[in-house]
């Protein structure tokens, strides 16, 4: 039997992509936790928010 974790911290996500021309492509992707509850599972992760950016050549 699994346990389904419910958490009402409020998290942001954001993915985007957009391609420059015929041989590059941008993206970026974004997460972050707003205000966690030192009380929920999620506490744990309160650290791991991340910004990540891409800048693609194909060829």
């Amino acid at each position: 039997m699994k346990r389904l974790i419910i958490s009402m911290t409020p998290s942001l996500r954001l993915e985007g992509s957009q391609r420059i021309g015929s041989n590059w492509k941008f993206s970026a992707t974004g997460q972050a936790f707003v205000t966690v509850d030192e009380a929920e599972f999620v506490y744990l992760f309160r650290r791991d928010s991340f910004l990540e950016v891409e800048l693609i050549r194909y060829f």
